[in-house]
């Protein structure tokens, strides 16, 4: 081979190898670039959505009855699934009848009694509070209106929860007169404490019933 041509094919085999050493520079380019980018993407991942207290009502005695009353069982929100108590609306004779009941601790006698006649004549067997009014006339928490009748649906008044409370700690004395005599010894007994009064004849808040139940149960005499 002459000393020309091999100085030719030398000088190609320097000029193939400095092109591959810059090809392989500029392949492993992008490798470092994306390297570069993960940071950024982490520092996205950590953010964390903060999850909403409970709402709360403007009177601390309110907020206390309704925790404790609802993990007893004694209450339930105003509709199914809701924790909306309504606290400003009223409360039906038979709705109190049954969170009375249920306080005392006769859930079960209520359930059995289900379908038992109350005595009442405008409460029919299949209404929902039948057994729950069943049992809490037994107890002689309610005795009716003197005309037979319970009155399921009227709303429920100061004097008369403060009546059946009374009535339901075993502090009603013979000859008690109503509805004064059964107002003082609520009063007494601590019943209408953090609970305003407009009248006693009122019809009563679910928020105020809340609290004379709330009352009642941390009483000594319960």
């Amino acid at each position: 081979m002459s000393k020309k041509l091999l100085a030719l094919l030398l000088a190609m085999i320097m000029i193939v190898g400095s092109f591959t050493s810059v090809l392989a520079e500029n392949t492993t380019a992008p490798a470092d670039d994306k390297k570069a980018e993960e940071p950024a993407k982490t520092e996205e991942k950590t953010e964390e959505k903060k999850e909403e207290e409970p709402a709360k009502t403007e009177d601390p005695a309110l907020d206390r009855a309704i925790t404790v009353l609802k993990k007893a069982g004694f209450i339930t929100g105003y509709s199914a699934d809701s924790d909306d108590f309504k606290v400003e609306k009223n409360v039906k004779r038979s709705e109190f009848a049954s969170m009375i009941v249920r306080a005392m601790g006769l859930e079960k006698s209520a359930q059995s009694l289900a379908a038992v006649p109350t005595g009442f004549k405008d409460v029919p067997t299949n209404h929902w509070a039948n057994g729950y009014i069943a049992v809490a006339k037994q107890q002689g928490f309610v005795n009716g209106y003197t005309d037979g009748t319970f009155r399921p649906d009227r709303q429920i008044s100061y004097q008369d929860m403060a009546t059946m409370l009374t009535i339901a700690l075993g502090k009603a004395e013979v000859g008690t007169v109503y509805p004064a005599g059964y107002i003082v010894k609520a009063q007494q007994l601590g019943l209408f404490q953090d609970v305003n009064v407009p009248a006693y004849t009122d019809m009563a808040t679910r928020g105020d019933v809340f609290k004379m139940l709330y009352n009642m149960i941390n009483c000594k005499e319960f």
